[in-house]
């Protein structure tokens, strides 16, 4: 079964790294043509600038920042520890530790919390359309010297989760959903938990037809077979609840 692990099943969302790497190219996009627009062209402002350069310098610098903090999410997300982290940023382990740590663990803690049936194709297009724009970006600033990366550069390299990562992703997903719902059982709460496990058993399912031998699969089927169970019960329990 491992060699099955790297195929993931269609519909997997993209791997934590890959989503840092699409904030990293959209940030880095964004200061590129904010600092191309800074470039004096044309006829010099009458009669003088007025302190708008020196906004735009701000706003520029500020963009920057949004690449640094998207640069050390991929690092984290990559592997690079607090020490290499503080190396590239010229400050020692406890202040890059102290000014970084927290943001990358609320970032990582939103982006596990797996999208609801509600959000996930407008989540999923939303990272399309930013891929599309990249690639066109890409492919239009490419000079002699550039690596061909074909025409979608910037969408080869994004990856999905294999099966197993995304089954972790979901059970850890459902655990929080139906935490959450201890809070707050409501139909909204009821339908996020659903998607969840109705995901959950499609990633079971797809993993116990490609076993190779009959007790492979078993432990995805019975998962599979769990999940659905459990998403006629919330069901019938939310639409008693309703009457």
């Amino acid at each position: 079964m491992t060699e099955l692990w790297p195929a993931p099943v269609p519909g997997a969302p993209f791997t934590a790294r890959s989503v840092a790497h699409l904030l990293l190219a959209a940030a880095a996009r964004d200061t590129a043509d904010w600092s191309r627009r800074m470039v004096p062209a044309g006829s010099r402002p009458s009669p003088v600038y007025g302190g708008s350069l020196v906004a735009d310098a701000v706003a520029l610098r500020e963009r920057a920042d949004q690449v640094l903090a998207a640069a050390i999410l991929v690092e984290r997300e990559d592997g690079t520890d607090w020490a290499g982290i503080a190396e590239g940023l010229g400050v020692d382990v406890a202040a890059a530790h102290e000014r970084w740590a927290a943001e990358h663990y609320q970032w990582r803690t939103e982006l596990d919390r797996p999208d609801t049936e509600l959000t996930a194709g407008e989540v999923e297009q939303a990272r399309q359309d930013c891929l599309a724009g990249l690639d066109a970006w890409v492919t239009q600033h490419r000079e002699h010297d550039d690596p061909d990366a074909g025409t979608a550069p910037v969408s080869a390299a994004m990856e999905r989760m294999n099966p197993l990562l995304e089954l972790l992703h979901l059970r850890a997903g459902e655990e929080y959903v139906a935490g959450q719902g201890t809070v707050s059982a409501g139909p909204g709460a009821v339908g996020e938990r659903i998607a969840v496990l109705e995901r959950c058993a499609l990633v079971c399912s797809e993993l116990a037809g490609r076993a190779e031998e009959p007790g492979e699969g078993a432990e995805f089927a019975d998962e599979a077979r769990r999940c659905r169970d459990t998403v006629v019960r919330l069901r019938a329990e939310s639409a008693a609840g309703q009457q």
